[in-house]
């Protein structure tokens, strides 16, 4: 079970808040997730047989991981949604407009799941904009699709630890 979902934005993002979804039972943020799943993402490589006489197998790299979010988002008043989600959107969207053009990381992903010893993280990028339809005066069911370019999480802790969340 997830036990952390935040992501931090570039200094350059129009909002530099750390933005902390809630997960489970934990309704600090309003913020709910309300579904996750993880795609990866694999190209294979194949070894053609050279001059040696042998078996020249080849392997599977991962390349992205597609990290998929429903979420939504919850304002006690209607001036309290709509602060909340311009957060939200503010932190994906660099302060010049110029730099969404060259930057390809918005930020980073902090995740971590029951049990683990440390949060792991790794720089994400956007893939598409967050789908944020009113639905109501104070509520909103929300998506957005995160891409882990580098295809593997980094410990927090221990830099050197590699992650594949699942």
């Amino acid at each position: 079970m997830l036990s952390k979902f935040e992501f931090t934005p570039n200094t350059d993002a129009m909002s530099t808040a750390v933005l902390a979804w809630d997960i489970g039972d934990n309704s600090v943020n309003q913020m709910p997730i309300t579904n996750l799943q993880f795609e990866y993402t694999r190209s294979s490589v194949r070894r053609p047989k050279m001059e040696h006489t042998g078996s020249w197998p080849g392997f599977n790299k991962i390349d992205e991981i597609l990290v998929h979010v429903d979420f939504d988002i919850i304002g006690s008043t209607t001036a309290d949604f709509n602060a909340r989600k311009r957060t939200l959107q503010n932190s994906f969207s660099p302060a010049n407009n110029l730099a969404a053009l060259i930057v390809e990381k918005v930020g980073d992903l902090k995740l971590r799941f029951d049990g683990d010893t440390e949060d792991m993280t790794g720089p994400v990028t956007l893939d598409g904009d967050v789908t944020v339809p009113y639905t109501g005066p104070m509520l909103a069911s929300c998506q957005m699709t995160l891409v882990i370019y580098q295809g593997y999480m980094n410990g927090v802790t221990t830099t050197t630890n590699v992650y594949y969340p699942r």
